[in-house]
């Protein structure tokens, strides 16, 4: 069975025909390189990291970051998160009525990932209007 993690020292090139003549003080491990084969699992978690997200362009602050149903404690309550992203999206696409590809454009993104935006932001606010759960807007 062969071992998951291998590693194997090697000589850098060039550097095994060049002998100090102090050899005796020179410590023999010292110029050597070491290269490392990872497992599958390990080589798996490295590829399959998630993409830096990128930044979207962003016209507005909310000034109010809670809503919640009346007469209910927000502490008896289920709470939805929505980023401003998503909130933005919605602001756009509902309050503007922009089309979607005029949207991406003043938000700096694809089509398709405003259309996963929008997904988004309107899957978490149905489930908090159709539940009674609180929306918390946080801003990243």
């Amino acid at each position: 069975m062969e071992p998951d993690l291998m590693v194997k020292v090697l000589e850098p090139e060039g550097e095994e025909d060049h002998v100090a003549e102090d050899a005796e003080d020179k410590d023999p491990e010292e110029n050597k390189i070491i290269t490392k084969n990872f497992s599958f699992q390990e080589s798996f978690l490295f590829n399959n990291m998630p993409r830096h997200k990128s930044c979207r362009k962003i016209n507005f602050e909310p000034s109010i970051t809670y809503f919640k149903p009346k007469n209910v404690y927000l502490k008896d309550l289920k709470i939805i998160k929505l980023n401003v992203e998503e909130l933005e999206a919605l602001r756009l696409k509902n309050i503007e009525n922009l089309n979607q590809n005029e949207c991406s454009i003043k938000m700096e993104t694809s089509q398709s990932t405003f259309q996963r935006i929008l997904c988004s932001a309107y899957k978490k606010v149905s489930k908090a209007l159709v539940e009674g759960c609180a929306i918390k807007i946080i801003k990243e």
